[in-house]
């Protein structure tokens, strides 16, 4: 008769052979596996963060053992990753530091190409964690050598690095190029379907085309978004995920058309989807635009609530510039 952990075993094999990385990896675990739920964590888990399931890939890092990660440097990068999605900033210099010390004591050779591909995951993050620390100038030089380094087929990766240059724009004050660079990321984005960068890049690139004006460029992104989601190759509940965010974003627009109604719908569907997945960013943008619309419509105690809701979410190392916006909206 088979064993309870020989069942288990081959319940995790069945599980990945069909796509259930979930139950595969927690049937690893159930017999103490670490090997099979490790391989299995870090060859999933930055594909599921950018199907923007940064929840369930934080408890598949909580189920290893931490010196595990910290022993690897690509679950520590992935890891880093994952803690950056999360809002839990202050956490990811010491995963990247992890994972840079031990490629750099590497003995044993390993493959030249996926160290290469290590570094260019690291660096990204790097560059992105340069510009929140206000070092944009710092973020750029890091993201253009990332660039050079990345072959053309690496969508999702230039989509990020294009995302982080705009970011580093718009704080610098050079909005036109941080608009061009915001679309650029946002065509990259959707194509590879990573679609947590994609939401940022979409949410960004129309807070910048409203303050400029721009409603109907505004509008136009996102329905490039709406359209996008339903031909994703994503299970449906991703493609929801994504409509519900697009109309969320739109929000800006009906806002500044004075369309509240419809505008606070939207959000506070936004405001939902972004609380179960987890997206910090989409959280603190949704809170504050809902609290603009209930100041609008005459709801003063509930727009404070909303700024409260804001502060509380953002506590978790947000970002300088959510801090600003908090501090004059309130």
């Amino acid at each position: 008769a088979s064993t309870i952990p020989e069942l288990h075993r081959r319940a995790s094999i069945w599980h990945e052979e069909h796509g259930y990385i979930d139950s595969a990896i927690r049937h690893a675990i159930a017999v103490d596996d670490l090997d099979q739920a490790a391989r299995l964590v870090d060859e999933h888990s930055f594909a599921a963060n950018e199907r923007g399931e940064v929840s369930t890939v934080r408890r598949w890092f909580e189920l290893l053992p931490d010196e595990r990660v910290r022993s690897d440097p690509s679950l520590s990068v992935n890891c880093a990753w994952n803690l950056f999605l999360s809002g839990q900033i202050g956490a990811v210099e010491e995963r990247l530091h992890d994972a840079e010390s031990l490629l750099s004591r590497q003995t044993t050779p390993i493959n030249s190409e996926q160290v290469t591909e290590l570094l260019c995951k690291l660096n990204t993050l790097r560059a992105i964690l340069y510009g929140i620390q206000g070092r944009p100038m710092r973020s750029n030089e890091v993201a253009q050598q990332v660039l050079k380094l990345l072959p053309d087929d690496r969508r999702s990766e230039r989509g990020i690095l294009l995302l982080t240059l705009a970011v580093n724009f718009r704080d610098v004050g050079d909005i036109a190029q941080a608009s061009q660079s915001y679309a650029d990321a946002v065509t990259l984005l959707l194509a590879a379907e990573n679609i947590m960068a994609a939401i940022m890049a979409v949410e960004q690139l129309v807070r910048v085309s409203v303050m400029q004006g721009k409603l109907l460029q505004a509008v136009e992104v996102c329905n490039e978004m709406l359209d996008a989601s339903t031909e994703f190759s994503a299970p449906e509940q991703l493609r929801i995920l994504t409509s519900d965010m697009a109309r969320a974003t739109m929000s800006h627009v009906l806002y500044e058309r004075n369309e509240l109604a419809d505008a606070e719908v939207y959000v506070r569907q936004g405001i939902k989807q972004a609380k179960q997945g987890g997206f910090l960013q989409s959280l603190v943008v949704g809170y504050i635009l809902l609290a603009r619309i209930l100041q609008a419509r005459g709801d003063a105690d509930g727009a404070n609530k909303m700024l409260q809701a804001a502060i509380n979410s953002a506590q978790m190392d947000i970002q300088q510039i959510y801090r600003v916006e908090l501090t004059a909206c309130q």
